[in-house]
């Protein structure tokens, strides 16, 4: 009978937790998905249609397949419904999303001060091969406010380092990066951003350990509620309702971080997703041993670090948030039964209408059949 009683109780609020957690999806694929009947900006297909950038990354101590699990699980369909287009920026190791924002705003850099010369010498990758089949073919770029999508706090650190490196940095990518003072203007940072295009940190929550069982426990049986905080910030990047990034005052300014200096944060993008950092394998925060050859291959050890920010850079940023009106009108979607029923409830109900129609329902005779 106990047994019975627990393997019931269990089954029960996993079935539960799942059929809520594709509901609060539906409701936000829902919320969006107007904007996939929204007609192209050029029929003949000469502009772009607005483009998102998805960076994600390997949580740490685990590999890069658990992160893409959680995106196709939590922002992939919500993306899905929207019809918008997203291309990928993958971190394998700790340190790549960091090299390809900083190259990125490097690129930018190089096009607005006009000394982006092709080296003939030097096979042109993927990225400039695209870039001037649309050039010649008169394909426009998209005149509008894109959108990054950062998954997780280790990402969200890598991604602010690029950014920084990239804007105050040399024109030139250094051998190996080195760190910047948030205080001292260097030479080569004549060109700032007038505004940083917007974002939205992602919640990947990523705990191991056989003695976080009970915390891992009840995060797996409500995660209905990741859901519904991820389809709402998706369902703003999706909408483009921006504001800017604040400064942080009085308790606000407290940092938890496990990184933490001591000095109380000054910007709120130092805050973002910081409780995930009380989640992360302890080697994360270890001294770097110079006999671990998967540790030497990484330039620099940027999780373990505090997130430093710079006035010219944090001053321009925008976050994505989702509006009251949105919110007001989110809230009076109502997705159906049918829509997030499993199988076998889905069954029993087709086998009920079918019988409910043979008993019912009379036939139409056929008028050649009446007499």
């Amino acid at each position: 009978m106990i047994f019975w009683t627990v393997s019931s109780v269990i089954s029960a609020a996993i079935i539960y937790d799942k059929r809520e957690k594709k509901r609060a999806i539906a409701k936000w694929a829902h919320a969006v998905e107007h904007l996939a009947k929204e007609p192209m900006p050029d029929l003949l297909g000469l502009a772009q249609p607005r483009k998102l950038t998805i960076y994600l990354s390997n949580p740490p101590g685990d590999g890069l397949r658990v992160a893409q699990d959680h995106y196709t699980e939590y922002v992939k369909p919500i993306l899905a419904a929207s019809g918008l287009d997203w291309e990928f920026v993958q971190g394998r190791r700790e340190g790549d999303v960091r090299a390809y924002m900083a190259e990125r705003v490097r690129r930018i850099r190089q096009d607005a001060e006009g000394s982006n010369e092709v080296d003939p010498s030097k096979e042109p990758t993927k990225e400039e091969i695209i870039e001037a089949l649309r050039k010649e073919r008169g394909i426009k770029e998209y005149d509008g406010i894109r959108g990054d999508v950062i998954i997780g706090r280790h990402t969200w650190k890598e991604y602010l380092r690029g950014l920084h490196e990239g804007w105050l940095g040399p024109l030139t990518a250094p051998p190996e990066p080195e760190p910047l003072p948030p205080t001292t203007p260097t030479p080569s940072s004549r060109l700032s951003p007038r505004r940083v295009r917007p974002l939205r940190p992602i919640h990947e929550p990523h705990l191991l350990g056989f003695l976080n069982t009970p915390t891992r426990l009840y995060r797996f049986f409500n995660r209905r509620k990741l859901a519904d905080e991820i389809g709402r910030e998706v369902a703003a990047v999706c909408l483009c309702t921006y504001r800017e990034y604040r400064h942080l005052s009085g308790s606000e300014a407290e940092d938890t971080s496990p990184a933490s200096t001591g000095q109380p944060l000054k910007y709120e993008q130092e805050k973002e997703l910081v409780w995930e950092e009380k989640d992360w394998i302890k080697s994360t925060w270890k001294e770097d041993d110079p006999k671990d050859k998967a540790v030497s291959e990484i330039t620099e050890r940027v999780r373990a670090k505090p997130i430093v920010m710079d006035e010219r850079i944090a001053d321009r940023m925008r976050r994505f948030q989702l509006m009251p009106e949105d919110e007001e009108r989110v809230s009076r979607i109502v997705v159906p039964e049918e829509e997030v029923e499993g199988w076998i409830k889905g069954k029993l109900r087709q086998l009920y209408r079918w019988g409910a129609k043979a008993a019912f329902e009379k036939k139409k005779p056929a008028p050649w059949d009446v007499e």
